[in-house]
Order: C-alpha cells, then structure tokens, then sequence
C-alpha cells in the first residue's frame, strides 16, 4: 500500500469517528435529559409507595424506566435515520452496540441473580457499574463527555458496593433517583448548552 493510499485510509477511519461521535452527542443529549427527568421521579415515587407498601418490587419500577428509555432513544435514532436517508444499522449504531451490550447484559443478570438472593442493597452498586463500564467501552468513538458520564457511574457504583444501604430499598430507590437520574440531567444540559454555543 503506497502512501497516498494509506492517506485516503486514514481519512476514512477519521471521518467515520467523527460521524460516530456526532451521532452520540446529537442522539445523547435529549436522552439524557428524559432519562434524568423520569429517574428522578421514579427514584423518589418508588420510594414514597415503599414507605406505604414495603411488598413493592422496587427493581421492577426500574426495568420499566430502563423500557422508557430505550424506547425514546430508539424513536430518535429511526428519526435521524430517516431525516437524514440512512440506514438504520449504521456503521456507527453496530460499533455501539458491540460495546455497550455486553456490560449491559452482565448487569441485568447480575441484577436478576441479587434479586432472587434478595441482596437489594447490592443491586443499585452493580447497574451503576455495569452501566458506567458500557458507557466508557464507546470511548475510541464518542465524546470524551460520555467517557466521563461513564466513569462517573463506575465510581458512584464502587461506593454504593463498600458502602450498602441497609434494609428494605427505600434507600435504594433515593440513590437511583439521584445518580441515573442526576448525573443524565447534568450530562444532557451540559451537552445541549455545548451545542447552543457551537451553534
């Protein structure tokens, strides 16, 4: 391969990543922003309908948030595919999804296996992390921001491990509500700021 080859090479795998990480940061911000919002009032709901049914299954409040979520994101994504004439399955969406599905499936077994010990407490500790860790897997082609998004998650996660709320998830439910909830809202309003002042 001559020079000029290897050239038009590297402007390619360069274009590409700018194309992926444009799609994350146009795709990310509004769904962190929905996510942050519905998180918040998840996390602080459930824990008031535990305060008053102790019988509710609070992880479940989260699987439905988890359902929202994806479904917002999958409604921007098909729009953007359509707005911009392309397809779907983009270079960029399969690369995503060979990074970050595998630290997600990890967390939601390991998720399932706490519940059915019934070691809730551990549960918030273990979707942070993997979470976080599915987050920072896109760094060779996202935004440096959703890198630190992620670490953020895995920090938070190891903390919540070594130092587990105690009794039923009342505390639990807070700790959602504050970190998935907190730290998209301040994620999704730095991002949308960033892209004003871009604009």
């Amino acid at each position: 391969m001559n020079e000029k080859d290897k050239a038009a090479e590297n402007l390619e795998v360069i274009r590409s990543l700018m194309e992926r990480a444009t799609v994350y940061r146009a795709i990310s911000g509004p769904t962190a922003l929905f996510a942050g919002v519905l998180a918040l009032l998840m996390g602080f709901w459930g824990a008031v309908k535990m305060e008053h049914s102790l019988n509710l299954r609070w992880h479940q409040i989260w699987y439905v948030v988890l359902g929202l979520v994806v479904i917002f994101n999958t409604v921007l994504i098909v729009r953007k595919s359509q707005r911009e004439k392309k397809p779907l399955f983009s270079p960029g969406l399969k690369a995503a999804c060979r990074a970050i599905v595998p630290p997600l499936v990890v967390g939601f077994v390991g998720g399932q296996v706490l519940v059915e010990a019934k070691l809730y407490s551990y549960i918030p500790a273990v979707w942070m992390s993997c979470y976080g860790l599915a987050l920072m897997s896109t760094g060779s082609f996202s935004p440096r921001s959703i890198w630190n998004l992620g670490a953020a998650f895995v920090v938070m996660g190891i903390f919540v491990a070594l130092f587990p709320m105690t009794g039923i998830s009342l505390l639990d439910n807070r700790i959602m509500g504050v970190t998935f909830g907190g730290f998209h809202l301040i994620y999704g309003a730095l991002v949308t700021v960033s892209k004003k002042d871009r604009s």
